[in-house]
């Protein structure tokens, strides 16, 4: 018995004296993943902004699901602040890990997508960024598949969002039915 206490004071000594301190141990340290941008938009029906309205955020990132709503102003502007993930563990490179971004609202009981997204990330692309900071957003159109350049891998497939924004910087568009 005493032998594990002299043990454990001699192993606990050195922490003690230098002071507890989460950064001394990896294992402490939370790895913090952006699911979602700051968010900035406009929503208008027929060029009139659409005031008074209930704009809904989801993202999922693993079995964690963060939801969020903001409501139009006078100009049909509506705000969201980051959405951050935090958790123990890192995970691991081999993992194929999906981050989710829905962003929609009613209108005339018909739900209408804004921005969705299912990307492998943890930190959202530039062109995610760009477009999500400034959207404008004709809820009349038809929505899209916009699809970016994939700068993380050469040859891979282009990445994918549906939208029914002005969006910038992608290669092609395609009218999104829900039968494709």
């Amino acid at each position: 018995m005493f032998k594990n206490s002299l043990f454990l004071f001699s192993f606990s000594f050195p922490i003690l004296a230098l002071g507890f301190n989460e950064s001394m141990f990896g294992f402490f340290k939370k790895f913090k993943y952006t699911l979602s941008p700051e968010i900035k938009g406009t929503l208008v029906l027929e060029q009139r902004p659409l005031e008074n309205v209930t704009v809904y955020l989801e993202a999922n990132f693993l079995k964690n699901t963060y939801k969020r709503s903001s409501s139009t102003n006078e100009l049909g502007e509506f705000h969201f602040k980051p959405v951050i993930h935090s958790q123990r563990f890192k995970e691991s490179a081999l993992n194929q890990t999906y981050s989710y971004i829905g962003i929609y609202t009613y209108i005339n009981e018909e739900k209408k997508y804004i921005w969705e997204s299912q990307l492998n990330y943890v930190s959202p692309p530039i062109f995610i960024k760009d477009n999500l900071n400034n959207l404008y957003c004709e809820l009349k159109n038809k929505e899209f598949r916009y699809f970016f350049k994939n700068i993380n891998l050469d040859n891979a497939r282009d990445l994918m969002v549906i939208s029914n924004c002005n969006l910038n910087g992608f290669l092609y568009k395609t009218e999104f039915t829900e039968d494709t």
